[in-house]
């Protein structure tokens, strides 16, 4: 099993009023060890439909089996996957709270381990794989994607082994007035640049052009 560990910071100016884009810094201090069961049933791509119900043109290389947040000393505070991708966070469980150097706004940690699996031999070659995130759910347009991590990834029997990705998703929140999160990751998606370019309108949605995806819809409680 593959595992890498990045962290994304989300950063910008806001208020309890007005909303802006933030900006992410990438950065990569380390790795990780994760260990699972063998016998764990891992839920399968029985197919690769669309978000119009139709068939993929291409076979999914890739099947997203779940993320794991983890908080404070290591503990799991839950799992988004493909059917159930809402959660609720607890405030006073983040793994990190870090005030603004405004003294307006502060920012939360959270660790996400993406796991995934081979599912599919690619539809063309490619020298790299690319994961990516969105703050909409639904994204339409390349430029909405905020690169991730890159990887290689050789197919070989299937099903693949299952893969993890882990990285700290950091959360700003106002510290005054009503807190809410300003920008949080709202989607991620594995995809082969190759066969994503390859891809032609009518099809705009990119969880249609990615080999996997998913939307996530978590939040957190500011009272727990």
């Amino acid at each position: 099993m593959k595992t890498l560990f990045l962290v994304l910071m989300l950063a910008g100016s806001f208020s309890a009023q007005a909303q802006k884009p933030l900006s992410a810094t990438l950065t990569n201090p380390g790795s990780l060890t994760a260990k699972f069961d063998p016998k764990q049933k891992i839920p399968m791509l029985k197919s690769c439909l669309m978000s119009n119900g139709k068939p993929r043109p291409y076979a999914c290389e890739f099947a997203l089996i779940e993320i794991e947040v983890v908080g404070k000393n290591g503990v799991t505070l839950g799992k988004l996957t493909p059917g159930n991708s809402n959660l609720t966070l607890p405030k006073s469980k983040a793994s990190s709270d870090v005030d603004a150097p405004d003294g307006k706004s502060a920012a939360l940690g959270y660790l996400f381990k993406l796991r995934y699996r081979r599912v599919h031999k690619p539809a063309f070659p490619t020298a790299q794989y690319v994961i990516s995130t969105a703050t909409v759910d639904m994204p339409s347009t390349p430029s909405e994607l905020k690169e991730l991590h890159t990887f290689t990834d050789v197919p070989g029997k299937l099903p693949g082994a299952i893969q993890e990705y882990a990285f700290i998703v950091t959360l700003p929140y106002p510290t005054t007035g009503s807190p809410a999160l300003i920008v949080p990751i709202r989607y991620i998606q594995i995809a082969n640049p190759v066969t994503f370019g390859k891809f032609q309108s009518p099809i705009n949605k990119l969880s249609d052009r990615a080999e996997t995806a998913m939307s996530l819809y978590f939040g957190v409680d500011f009272k727990q």
